[in-house]
């Protein structure tokens, strides 16, 4: 017999997002495109943890990534860091 060839759609990388900082639907609607998104529930390391076993990149806001985020993230390829300037302006 004939052996046919089916090529696996590729899956999406998965991003972790760890608060919704302002703009976040317009953002999210554009990463949709080429990613699938989902937001932490907390800002917590366990919470943060817990949810990044299997994604690809976590998107911090102002959220405290730390080895014990990055070691329990198993097939993270980058940590971003996204916002507004969050440091406080010296007036």
């Amino acid at each position: 017999g004939r052996v046919i060839s089916v090529k696996k759609e590729e899956q999406k990388p998965k991003v972790l997002v760890t608060e919704a900082l302002p703009f976040f639907d317009k953002e999210k609607s554009i990463l949709e495109k080429y990613a699938d998104v989902k937001l932490a529930r907390g800002v917590s390391v366990d919470d943060i943890c817990s949810e990044s076993k299997d994604v690809s990149v976590i998107m911090v806001g102002l959220a405290k990534i730390n080895r014990e985020v990055i070691y329990s993230a198993q097939k993270l390829k980058g940590i971003v860091r996204y916002g507004i300037n969050a440091r406080k302006s010296k007036g």
